[in-house]
């Protein structure tokens, strides 16, 4: 991991995983709830993310769309 990305904060951010492009991959707070990361894999801009707590509760199921002009369409599911 390069030396200019944040590895933790303590008291908030116990972990982070980047993709090999440097982008957030996965963060997991001190709390349980761990939102992860899908990327474009043209333009590396985020598509998809999801944020749970545990192996079973999700909270936020949220998918991102662009289009010409950088237009962004999205759909943002709160399921609790």
């Amino acid at each position: 991991m390069p030396a200019t990305k944040l590895a933790s904060a303590p008291c908030f951010i116990t972990s982070m995983i980047y993709e090999a492009d440097g982008q957030t991959k996965e963060i997991k707070h001190l709390n349980g709830v761990k939102p992860s990361f899908t990327y474009s894999p043209t333009r590396r801009w985020v598509t998809h993310v999801t944020t749970g707590r545990g192996a079973a509760v999700l909270l936020v199921d949220a998918n991102f769309s662009f289009y010409r002009y950088y237009c962004i369409s999205y759909k943002i599911l709160y399921l609790e």
